[in-house]
């Protein structure tokens, strides 16, 4: 099993800056787009949205069961790699009242290629284990999966990397990293207001 470590998470997202700089193949299953939309604070929004790519959001889970679910469920239906990133603290915490045991919004982003009917599957499977909520349950009807990659608004700094677990086929995390890297400063920081007055 391997667990990755600070090093690890800088050599993943200098190989994704070599892989921007000099191009990839993603497959002909892909379909990728990069979207925005603008917040109610006027913020520009960026994301990340894949139809052949299985990426889950995790909300209000704890961190340690979210890498733990990552791993076991990448390996045991051959999803290739995993990444695993924080998107938001929403400062709630489980029934233990333990302050290690906060429930945080994760994402988790598989690195092997599949049809749009197995996201679909694997969706719904996810939801069975409770790692996903009802209204994510719902994107299953759209025909892909949108993840955000920058600063929500002031108070929703853009998605951090918590884990990577390499498992084999990593095109999936290697796609969203790419777009990550270029978008994730983008938007706006509390810095902005200090520019713009």
């Amino acid at each position: 099993m391997f667990h990755s470590t600070d090093k690890d998470r800088s050599s993943l997202i200098s190989m994704s800056c070599f892989s921007i700089h000099h191009g990839s193949e993603l497959g002909s299953c892909c379909s990728i787009k990069r979207g925005c939309t603008t917040s109610d604070e006027g913020n520009v929004v960026l994301a990340y949205t894949s139809d052949c790519h299985l990426m889950l959001d995790c909300d209000l889970q704890r961190e340690d069961e979210t890498i733990e679910f990552s791993e076991e469920y990448s390996e045991f239906h051959d999803l290739g790699s995993a990444l695993v990133i924080e998107t938001s603290h929403p400062k709630q915490m489980d029934l233990s009242l333990d302050k290690d045991n906060l429930l945080n919004r994760y994402s988790i982003i598989f690195g092997k290629p599949i049809g749009w009917e197995e996201i679909r599957w694997h969706v719904k499977e996810a939801y069975r284990l409770g790692m996903v909520k009802k209204d994510f349950l719902a994107l299953r009807e759209f025909g892909s999966i949108t993840i955000r990659v920058n600063a929500k608004n002031d108070e929703i700094p853009h998605p951090k990397i918590v884990h990577y677990f390499r498992n084999g086929d990593r095109k999936g995390v290697m796609g969203f990293l790419r777009h990550w890297v270029m978008c994730r400063k983008l938007g706006r920081n509390s810095y902005d207001k200090d520019i713009d007055g």
